[in-house]
């Protein structure tokens, strides 16, 4: 039902734009895979049953409005996909992303939200590459579990408003919303249903044409929807960017968080937490190649019962070899360690790196071909990997010029 209103909206907002053609872009976009997995199911004994061959069928398409002040970007994405020995594997999948920027004289407003019904394994092993339509998503990690027969569906929005006070001046105020549902075929899902909120204000002050500093506060709550505890958290956060150009530049970000359960665990005591973190973002665009990487400590929402903590390293590399081949790294490593003492397992570290080769057989269709890396250690386990290779072939409209 959730899947068949996402994609509904995304057709309406296709029909409005038929009767703005001058103000509307259109990019679809179709990639038909084949896979092999080496152990796909990463059981760190490597089964001799893990080697699997997946079909994957990728259709998605970008519609998009834009004026002089503001442009909206609407993304539905289907996703089939069908391992015949692994039929626990949810076979469809469905994605809806919807970014919103408008702005006045003195005032701007941004609203990003998206919609994922998708396998809990897929969001958990995906790779390091920034989505280009929301990049900087302070939301964005696995829950560190592997489960191949879980399903999830996740509603996420993220408004903001930022007003110019004076030149230098601005005030800005946001919030985060997540709401995450999972289900299973059999049994109960061992991931457990949870809201998150988060409010936040800030301060910013331009030091000169290519620097600005912020420093702000937040509060969120953690709820589990059995009512088996929430979490209630608070801090503050300063924040440095620089652009050395309109195509290269960097920002720092340093905090202070404390996280306080509701219903500490039997015999554990007080289970209030409270912690420094930070992040590097930077990237960079040339006339080949662009680049984007993150590194940093940070709180997140989690299917295990609370906010974890994850530390967490991303780094995607492009390059373009000659006018029709492309090269693309991306790494993304992950180690989740619990907040409070009984609530889920100890540690998740996780890693994956993809690389990949796409050649242009035209201005629209491609083939392409590649390998990845995954790789996951679990407290009181050993570690796991799984080689894939890939190829691929599919169709890419052309962007709109900005």
């Amino acid at each position: 039902r959730h899947l068949g209103l996402a994609i509904g909206s995304a057709c309406g907002l296709a029909a409005a734009a038929t009767g703005h053609a001058a103000q509307t872009y259109v990019q679809p976009q179709m990639d038909l895979r084949v896979e092999n997995n080496s152990n796909i199911d990463l059981d760190p004994d490597g089964s001799p049953d893990g080697s699997v061959e997946g079909y994957i069928a990728d259709l998605q398409v970008l519609l998009g409005y834009y004026t002089q002040r503001g442009e909206t970007s609407v993304r539905p994405r289907l996703r089939f996909q069908n391992y015949p020995d692994r039929d626990q594997r949810e076979k469809t999948e469905g994605f809806l992303d919807w970014v919103t920027r408008y702005q006045w004289e003195r005032s701007q407003f941004n609203f990003i939200a998206s919609y994922a019904q998708e396998d809990s394994f897929n969001y958990d092993t995906r790779s390091g590459e920034f989505d280009p339509l929301d990049p900087t998503n302070p939301l964005d990690s696995g829950s560190g579990r592997f489960l191949t027969d879980e399903t999830q569906t996740k509603i996420e929005a993220r408004p903001s408003y930022t007003f110019d006070i004076t030149q230098r001046l601005s005030a800005s105020f946001g919030g985060q919303l997540r709401s995450m549902d999972y289900d299973v075929d059999v049994g109960e899902p061992e991931n457990v249903d949870y809201d998150f909120w988060r409010a936040n204000a800030e301060l910013g002050w331009v030091l000169d044409e290519r620097s600005n500093i912020g420093i702000g506060g937040y509060i969120s709550q953690y709820d589990v929807k059995s009512d088996s505890g929430d979490s209630d958290g608070y801090g503050i956060g300063l924040n440095y960017d620089h652009n050395w150009t309109e195509l290269m530049g960097v920002e720092v970000v340093l905090g202070y968080e404390v996280n306080d359960p509701s219903d500490p665990t039997p015999g554990q005591g007080d289970q209030k937490s409270s912690s420094l973190g930070g992040s590097i973002a930077a990237f960079g665009e040339g006339e080949l190649s662009k680049w984007r990487v993150l590194v940093g400590q940070r709180y997140a929402p989690n299917g295990n019962g609370r906010v974890r903590q994850i530390d967490q390293l991303r780094f995607q590399y492009d390059r373009d070899l000659t006018q029709r081949l492309t090269f693309r790294s991306a790494a993304r490593y992950e180690s989740q360690k619990q907040l409070q003492a009984g609530i889920g397992s100890d540690t998740e570290d996780t890693a994956r790196l993809d690389l990949s080769l796409r050649w242009m057989l035209s201005r629209k269709w491609f083939v392409q071909g590649g390998y990845s890396y995954i790789w996951q250690q679990e407290a009181g386990r050993d570690d796991a990997y799984n080689n894939r290779f890939f190829l691929s072939g599919g169709y890419r409209g052309l962007a709109r010029e900005r």
